[in-house]
């Protein structure tokens, strides 16, 4: 009798220590999916009018942006007129207008401040306009 029991409390021991173990989550607002992708060559006129950016949490709008900068010589920045927004609807999206852009290198930067955990992140996604 003895011996049952402690071999039912082993096996449930060994269960609640299998079912129990936490899954790792992703704790970062990092970049999902893009309108514009990595490496991507656009040809003049068919540039998208705005960059829409899906991240993997809500962001905190304070502490999150992007911008683009051209890809050559002094990197200027492009977007200086225009600020990036984040979804009221959604907060895992945001948007920049974009200017029209001219057949160049350029390069999208994005920071985000992740609204559910505090976490930051930051990447770059590079792309080309050809004439």
């Amino acid at each position: 009798m003895i011996r049952r029991l402690s071999s039912f409390l082993m096996c449930a021991a060994m269960a609640l220590a299998v079912f129990a173990t936490p899954i790792p989550a992703d704790a970062h607002a990092n970049l999902v999916r893009c309108n514009i992708r990595d490496h991507q060559v656009f040809r003049v006129g068919h540039v998208p009018h705005k960059v829409v950016a899906h991240f993997a949490e809500a962001l905190n709008p304070d502490h999150s942006w992007m911008q683009v900068f051209e890809g050559v010589a002094d990197h200027g920045l492009v977007t200086e007129h225009q600020k990036s927004h984040i979804s009221f609807k959604n907060p895992k999206v945001m948007t920049l207008k974009l200017p029209k852009l001219k057949p160049l290198k350029y390069y999208l930067i994005w920071y985000t401040h992740s609204a559910v955990d505090g976490h930051y992140a930051a990447g770059i996604v590079y792309f080309t306009v050809k004439s």
